[in-house]
């Protein structure tokens, strides 16, 4: 069965794991339970994305509200 099971999207992406629980996290993996029409993963759209960071207290005068910031993300090393 496992030979047969093929996943297709329309587009390129990162995959985000959906939640099982509303309060729980469960990452799919080989092997895992799932059930007939589980959402399994999402691929968000990254020109809508927000990010949410923790920003140290001493550096907080330094950010204004509307200030432009450049972000790169890890799996991605060449976009901005």
């Amino acid at each position: 069965m496992i030979e047969n099971c093929k996943i297709d999207t329309s587009q390129d992406g990162l995959v985000d794991y959906a939640n099982r629980g509303r309060y729980t996290y469960t990452e799919i993996r080989p092997g895992s339970n799932l059930c007939y029409r589980q959402k399994i993963f999402t691929l968000p759209s990254l020109s809508k994305m927000r990010i949410k960071t923790a920003i140290h207290e001493s550096v907080l005068d330094q950010i204004q509200p509307d200030q432009s910031v450049t972000i790169r993300i890890d799996t991605l090393p060449n976009t901005v």
